[in-house]
């Protein structure tokens, strides 16, 4: 384990997928179990948003595949790919 410096702003790991090495930014206010905790809770409400947004991005894809006949158009600046799936109904 790495130590890191009183008062750091940032710290170099390696990515365990990658292999690479990542900066994280850190909060100088912040103790170690501090700034581990913050880093914790900021992944697990990312998870929680993934295993909400998955069913939903699965039910956008079936509805523009339920679209595939319809023409395509192009959206104008005022129009979002929201507002053609709610069209496709």
């Amino acid at each position: 384990m790495r130590r890191v410096a009183a008062g750091a702003t940032s710290i170099e790991v390696e990515d365990w997928d990658s292999g690479e090495a990542i900066k994280i930014a850190l909060d100088p206010t912040k103790s170690c179990v501090e700034q581990a905790e913050a880093l914790y809770k900021r992944a697990r409400k990312q998870g929680h948003a993934a295993d909400k947004l998955l069913p939903l991005l699965e039910a956008a894809q079936e509805q523009v595949q339920g679209c595939s006949s319809a023409p395509r158009v192009r959206l104008s600046s005022g129009w979002s790919a929201a507002h053609c799936l709610l069209g496709c109904r």
